[in-house]
């Protein structure tokens, strides 16, 4: 069993700290009431908070696991967003299988914050879905909220990563996200 744990570390992807964000495009048009997140490389759409903005130019500082197809950021500034990552897995990944799943992405957390406590198995919208808070360094005193949702052999992740100074707003930003989020 071991060595076919093993082989899941490739697999889960999870994006950890995103160093910044550039180059973000203002989208709001002006209106102060929630916008939605769409976007053709991700099956789902989500609401979130007018004062952000998304982006597509996102620098990241550590990722963990196998390689990034894809990611944007719905970001508050440079520190403070919840960013979107996708991944192709070399499996699939159902209810059967969810538990090896999370075993895997437990024990990549706690080498990254060794406080950090284990995944929560969930749904989001229809996906399988695990969740974790994890302290990260960058930014500084920095906390992200991961969540990993399951498409078969799709990997979404929405990392709501956050300094202390608008720990609040980006917890509510992406409770709002998860809240609305919608298959398409």
């Amino acid at each position: 069993m071991g060595l076919y744990i093993r082989r899941w570390t490739p697999l889960a992807t999870v994006l950890v700290v995103a160093l910044g964000i550039s180059a973000c495009g203002d989208d709001d048009g002006g209106d102060s009431g929630p916008q939605t997140f769409e976007d053709d490389a991700y099956p789902f759409t989500f609401e979130y908070p007018s004062d952000f903005e998304v982006t597509e130019d996102v620098n990241f500082s550590v990722e963990a696991g196998g390689n990034l197809e894809d990611n944007r950021a719905v970001a508050l500034d440079e520190e403070n967003m919840l960013i979107l990552s996708r991944t192709t897995l070399n499996v699939t990944i159902d209810e059967s299988n969810l538990e090896l799943a999370k075993d895997e992405m437990d024990q990549l957390f706690q080498q990254i914050d060794p406080e950090s406590g284990q995944g929560e198995e969930g749904e989001y919208a229809g996906f399988l879905a695990l969740d974790y808070q994890v302290s990260v360094d960058t930014p500084e005193d920095g906390e992200s909220r991961i969540v990993s949702l399951f498409d078969g052999d799709q990997q979404y992740t929405i990392n709501c990563q956050s300094a202390p100074e608008h720990r609040e707003e980006i917890e509510q930003a992406c409770q709002q996200a998860l809240d609305t989020l919608s298959r398409t």
